[in-house]
């Protein structure tokens, strides 16, 4: 029975759900396939590039991440770590914020995580930030006209020393509900 109903959802052109392995000893490369610890890819944005949505879970390793670029959630994504004591992301100091650095309500290349129009998106067991100002960005989460987004699983935040403000969620035409810091908000757009 569920062989049969595997085969008529690839009839249908319905794509399963993958889980994919970012770690430290990853490689960013095409010739890697993302789906064990041997194959992983090492950053969350090129994790994201490769990712259909779907249902997909991007499972980040124990560790520091070092991203150098934003990374733009697909659809229907979860990125999981082991916890925010075991995984941390942070910004690269090569990363560079194009345009005015400072103006963090339009400018989302500042921060790590970005999601327009998307639905479904779920980050969970990730310390986001850095202390020292080598690595200024604005912070974690960009999600602009999102629904169903969930920051929950002890993710956090840290942007302490600089102007960063950690979390950035502009909703327009859909709704909010998350939980950042151990607290839950559930917003109705209304902008």
């Amino acid at each position: 029975m569920r062989s049969a109903v595997l085969f008529l959802l690839a009839l249908a052109g319905v794509a399963a759900a993958a889980l994919y392995r970012v770690e430290t000893t990853g490689i960013d490369t095409a010739a890697r396939d993302g789906v064990t610890a041997q194959t992983a890819w090492r950053t969350i944005a090129y994790a994201c590039e490769q990712a259909g949505g779907h249902g997909d879970t991007i499972q980040l390793g124990a560790g520091t991440f070092v991203e150098t670029r934003p990374s733009m959630l697909p659809d229907s994504v979860t990125i999981m770590g082991v916890d925010t004591a075991s995984t941390r992301v942070r910004g690269s100091a090569a990363w560079t914020i194009p345009g005015s650095p400072r103006d963090v309500n339009n400018n989302r290349a500042g921060y790590i995580l970005n999601a327009v129009n998307r639905k479904r998106v779920r980050v969970s067991g990730i310390a986001f930030g850095s202390a020292d100002t080598a690595h200024l960005l604005h912070g974690a989460f960009w999600f602009f006209n999102c629904a169903g987004v969930d920051i929950a699983g002890r993710a956090a935040a840290y942007f302490s020393g600089n102007s960063g403000q950690g979390v950035m969620l502009l909703v327009v035409n859909g709704t909010l509900t998350t939980a950042v810091n151990g607290r839950t908000y559930a917003k109705a757009a209304d902008r």
